[in-house]
């Protein structure tokens, strides 16, 4: 993973932890469609 895979990925959980959508669930699949 890169950099800017690794920052949006962080900008996409902050999103949802701030929606009140965050889950661990939600984490790992936010890691997978980022990781293919």
């Amino acid at each position: 993973m890169n950099v800017r895979v690794v920052m949006m990925n962080a900008t996409v959980i902050s999103l949802l932890f701030a929606t009140g959508g965050f889950t661990p669930l939600s984490a790992l699949q936010s890691m997978k469609e980022f990781d293919e």
